[in-house]
């Protein structure tokens, strides 16, 4: 007899451990953030055309984004880089009667210009020629060898 009640005794307390933990987590889970049913808004695309002359400026994260110009604005797309490594971002795809490149790349180390190997930034600047869309494509590869390429960086430009 004594050997059933400290089995039903066991086996009440282990009803009770499981009981509370189960009671914990449904507590912890009930107290966390709500999410909304809402889908997050579309982000601005950046240079809303409220400036009527100046530069937007993008980087690698603005990359399958939207930017907006206007007549007199420049674009200007700076993107990591490693010229030691035999490495150039190259236009793959640009409608050139909506936005055409200013000129050629400009490269800049951004750590120390000595140290072996240091990265940088590659600058391109674009200018908008009239009223319309295109897609800014570019890709990170070798000159004249678009099959090595490593990365991409597209961008939907409208211009006003």
């Amino acid at each position: 007899m004594t050997r059933r009640v400290i089995t039903t005794r066991v086996s009440k307390l282990r009803l009770l451990a499981v009981s509370l933990l189960l009671g914990v987590g449904l507590l912890i889970a009930g107290c966390g953030p709500r999410q909304s049913s809402k889908p997050a808004p579309a982000p601005e695309p950046k240079g809303n055309g409220s400036e009527s002359v100046g530069t937007v400026s993008v980087a690698k994260d603005d990359d399958g984004g939207t930017v907006r110009l206007s007549t007199g604005q420049t674009l200007v797309v700076g993107l990591d880089s490693n010229e030691t490594t035999g490495f150039r971002w190259e236009v793959t795809g640009l409608d050139e009667g909506v936005l055409e490149q200013d000129g050629e790349s400009e490269y800049e180390t951004t750590g120390d210009p000595d140290a072996m190997g240091a990265g940088g930034i590659e600058t391109f600047r674009f200018k908008p020629v009239a009223a319309g869309t295109t897609r800014l494509e570019m890709i990170y590869a070798r000159p004249d060898d678009e099959e090595s390429s490593t990365e991409t960086f597209s961008l939907e430009v409208i211009v006003k």
